[in-house]
């Protein structure tokens, strides 16, 4: 029996979509303005892609070939601090990898108030529901530092998967865990327990993917206000001030100017599951 056809989708509409999407996640008119360059790529700006694809979960079982004709269809973008990256580049949809910096996962509701799904860091795979969506994507991405990102056009993505059908089920486990991921984000930071078990929840899981071990404790790599969290949480800043000011005067956190620290890690998480 012959191998089925791997879902595609119909792009006739893509402009209609990417200017919805970018109506919906209100982009700066900078980021759409920039162009990508047409120059010819230096050899070590392939070999930069080259490699940030390589050691990408999403292709670490492509071949060395699938990931050269790849690189060669794809750019690399440099962002500042608080750009918008767009996954629409003109009329052609993109699937974004984090080469450095950090990316911020969020949207604007209708009444001006941001919430942040999550944050994503180098190595990381955005934006890969480009391959299967048929309405415009809400959720927009922001730099939240200054920050390198490899654009691979979707339609470079549906050929080089087609090729290799195979290779369609390693996107859908990805997806799949992304998804699973995104709804214990939501969970934690949202949905289950008090205010203090969500900001404990949140910092916890923050620690685990941007931590960096200090002799005083593990040092949460990002900048991190009062208003991020409270971004997060979709609580107030007074609510975020407090609960941290407790969690300090336990010991269980150090707080400084837009950075935490975690000093008892154990204590956190007992907070974290009390609400579960």
């Amino acid at each position: 029996m012959p191998a089925a056809e791997p879902p595609r989708r119909d792009r006739s509409d893509r402009a209609r979509r990417c200017a919805l999407t970018a109506v919906d996640v209100r982009e700066p008119q900078r980021d759409t303005e920039q162009p990508m360059s047409s120059e010819p790529r230096p050899a070590d700006l392939m070999a930069l892609i080259r490699n940030a694809l390589s050691a990408s979960r999403l292709f670490s079982r492509a071949s060395a070939e699938w990931i050269e004709r790849l690189a060669k269809g794809s750019s690399l973008r440099q962002y500042r601090r608080g750009d918008a990256v767009s996954t629409c580049i003109g009329t052609a949809d993109h699937v974004l990898l984090a080469v450095s910096g950090l990316l911020e996962i969020s949207l604007v509701a209708a009444n001006g108030r941001r919430f942040v799904m999550g944050i994503a860091g180098p190595g990381e795979v955005i934006g890969l529901v480009r391959l299967f969506a048929e309405t415009p994507v809400k959720y927009g991405y922001v730099a939240r530092e200054n920050a390198s990102v490899v654009h691979m056009p979707c339609s470079e993505l549906h050929t080089l998967f087609d090729s290799e059908p195979m290779r369609w089920r390693d996107v859908c486990e990805f997806a799949i865990d992304r998804k699973a991921q995104l709804i214990g984000t939501v969970l934690d930071q949202v949905v289950i327990g008090g205010a203090d078990h969500r900001i404990a929840a949140t910092l916890r899981r923050l620690s685990k993917l941007f931590g960096v071990q200090r002799q005083a404790g593990t040092l949460l790599k990002l900048r991190l206000s009062q208003d991020d969290l409270a971004d997060m949480l979709c609580v107030s800043r007074q609510t975020v001030n407090k609960e941290l000011h407790r969690l300090e005067t336990a010991g269980v956190i150090g707080c400084a100017y837009n950075t935490i620290t975690i000093l008892q890690p154990d204590v956190l998480s007992k907070i974290a599951d009390q609400s579960v």
